[in-house]
């Protein structure tokens, strides 16, 4: 990205490297020697002579639940390979696990706040944005923290800060078999926002998996006792845990509980059904009739969102151009620039109408309202319409995907 012509800039840049290296090397060595000589005094070097076998011996230990013995080994494997990411990450996460927050602040700055590369996702993924976010709204960080929660669960229309965060855990939980990272970003979940059903729900898969069947079960029924207290949208999430979990009678019976609760006008809330039983093939074709066409029937005039969702429902569900075309002019009528998501994917259905012009104008008004995550979206979509060869729809369409909206209604 540096001219070539301007050999002074390539000098600065080096110089600035070489700088960058030399400060994250020396704070990362003052780090390791604080820690080394504060609370782990009587803890004698270990008999693992290289990187590998102390961060082994870090990971074993973080699995036998001994974070206090893993954030030593790691912080021994820091003293050889100061600017290892994936050693800087493991010692956050043995930091948390012992309460230290403070510590492990400091280190998911240096993962989040400065890597490697501008743009690219921190070392450890959505496990360090989310704890990164955690953090950050901790110590006063607002900005900061909404900006990686963002990167995490860029579905998330939650005003409610606690079960922002929540959600991000959530999102970040490591796959079944990393179930160390699984439980631990359960239980914050949880933490965070105790009435909370899916996370309850979460926290009931993650000690299954580990063999802890009672506990499992207790989170379970709490999260059961919540839902009959709760929204209609709580007995979908439980639908969908029995429906994992192969037991389809207590699934059908969650999914009827839902379908009792919504309210006979509810539009948005009969298209959220629709969309569940449509995606998890529960309810049957005569269930996913009755849903829609309620949906349809009781949708206002003014409710933009759920009128583009209903144009994308005619656009990749039952094929039908008539209520597709009639949909989308509805909605641009009611969506305003403000609206950036929904703007963006209703560009998209205009421009699959034939209409680029109209698409490329409405996302050039809803682009000053982008914030930073919704910018790239946006820019690359109108480099796409306006022909630009670096571009293709291929990615248009892959952004659309992650951008867009899940069956589970906003909140």
């Amino acid at each position: 990205m540096v001219s070539d012509r301007r050999t002074s800039k390539w000098l600065n840049v080096l110089c600035g490297g070489f700088a960058l290296v030399a400060v994250s090397t020396v704070g990362y060595l003052v780090l390791v020697d604080r820690r080394m000589s504060e609370g782990v005094q009587s803890w004698k070097p270990s008999k693992h002579a290289d990187v590998q076998g102390l961060a082994s011996a870090a990971v074993k230990a973080m699995h036998e639940g001994d974070e206090a013995e893993a954030e030593r080994y790691y912080l021994e494997a820091l003293t050889l390979r100061p600017l290892n990411e994936s050693l800087q990450w493991g010692l956050a996460q043995s930091l948390i696990g012992q309460g230290k927050r403070e510590e492990a602040w400091e280190v998911y700055r240096k993962l989040v706040e400065a890597p490697e590369v501008p743009g690219k996702m921190a070392a450890g993924g959505t496990d360090a944005l989310a704890w990164y976010a955690d953090l950050a709204m901790e110590f006063g960080r607002l900005e900061q923290a909404a900006q990686a929660i963002r990167q995490i669960d860029f579905r998330n229309y939650s005003t409610d800060t606690k079960r922002q965060l929540s959600w991000a855990h959530l999102w970040a939980q490591s796959p079944p078999s990393a179930r160390y990272g699984t439980l631990h970003h359960a239980q914050r979940s949880v933490q965070l926002d105790p009435k909370f059903v899916t996370a309850r729900l979460c926290l009931s898969d993650a000690l299954g998996n580990l063999g802890r069947r009672a506990e499992s079960e207790r989170q379970l029924q709490e999260a059961l006792d919540l839902a009959e207290k709760g929204k209609w949208s709580d007995w979908l999430v439980v639908a969908e845990y029995y429906r994992r979990h192969k037991m389809p009678v207590e699934s059908r019976k969650a999914e009827a509980e839902a379908r009792r609760r919504i309210g006979k006008s509810d539009a948005r809330a009969w298209l959220s059904l629709y969309l569940f039983t449509r995606f998890t093939g529960t309810s049957g074709d005569a269930g996913d009739r009755i849903a829609l066409r309620t949906a349809e029937a009781t949708v206002r005039s003014e409710d933009g969102k759920t009128l583009i969702k209903l144009a994308e429902v005619y656009n990749w569900g039952p094929k039908n151009l008539e209520l597709k075309k009639k949909y989308v002019e509805r909605a641009r009528m009611v969506t305003k620039p403000s609206e950036v998501r929904y703007c963006y994917r209703l560009a998209r259905l205009i421009a699959e109408l034939g209409q680029k012009n109209e698409a490329i104008a409405m996302l050039q008004r809803a682009l000053p309202y982008a914030d930073a995550f919704e910018r790239p979206f946006i820019s690359h979509s109108l480099k796409w319409l306006q022909g630009h060869p670096e571009t293709s729809y291929g990615a248009v369409a892959s952004s659309i995907q992650v951008y867009g909206a899940g069956y589970l209604p906003e909140e």
